[in-house]
């Protein structure tokens, strides 16, 4: 029997060795979430590889430079930033806070994958593009769009992307890769579409070429024909 226990003691032994500490989900209003991640998976002594977030909710608000207060807007009001005229304004601050709640992976059920995605941006973020990967083995599920969305949006809060702005591309892309999975269980090839554009800053104009069109300018007759001899 000395035996017998002394191996039933070293098994029990093996297996607390082999146990997981996870940590309890937190609940959270923070605007920097992928420094938030960090500091979690540190405090909580596991890999960052294990913390991951789900996005319960993100706030919106604006201001112009003379105004003193904030307005702070709805989803359904996030339509006032597909004006160019309003959205490049010079004098426009945004403003996005999240509500997450951060959790360990590995106390979590397993859901079915959602396919390979990458994002990619200009270097001034007026262009933010997602890559999804081809796959032969996708299954679809009847909240594919909603999961896919906020695996997007996940990915651009952690990069500080403006999330629910100038995304009407990408509502439509995200129906068409779900009719394609639905359809066929697989991407034959890589997709690569936008999800946020906003617009290029227009140049300053060179002052050589404005000199150039004061003396053009002056050097008309009044009939507005110039001499170029």
């Amino acid at each position: 029997m000395g035996l017998f226990n002394r191996l039933i003691g070293e098994s029990h032994s093996d297996e607390d060795k082999q146990e997981i500490n996870t940590f309890e989900p937190i609940i959270i209003d923070i605007q920097d979430v992928a420094n938030e991640l960090k500091t979690v998976a540190s405090v909580n002594g596991v890999s960052p590889k294990f913390v991951d977030f789900n996005l319960l909710e993100v706030s919106t608000r604006y201001k112009l430079k003379d105004e003193p207060e904030w307005t702070e807007l709805k989803e359904g009001q996030l339509e006032i930033f597909d004006d160019d005229a309003f959205f490049l304004n010079p004098d426009l601050a945004i403003e996005q806070h999240f509500k997450i709640e951060i959790f360990d992976t590995r106390s979590q059920p397993e859901t079915i994958a959602l396919p390979k995605l990458t994002l990619g941006a200009n270097k001034n973020l007026t262009r933010v593009v997602a890559t999804v990967k081809k796959g032969f083995d996708i299954r679809y599920s009847s909240d594919f769009e909603e999961r896919f969305i906020e695996a997007i949006n996940k990915k651009k809060v952690r990069a500080k992307i403006l999330v629910g702005i100038r995304e009407a591309t990408m509502q439509r892309e995200v129906k068409r890769i779900s009719s394609l999975i639905r359809i066929n269980n697989a991407i034959t090839e890589d997709i690569t579409f936008i999800v946020m554009q906003g617009i290029e800053p227009v140049a300053p104009v060179d002052d050589n070429f404005i000199e150039h069109y004061k003396k053009k300018i002056k050097s008309e007759d009044p009939n507005g024909r110039v001499d170029y001899s």
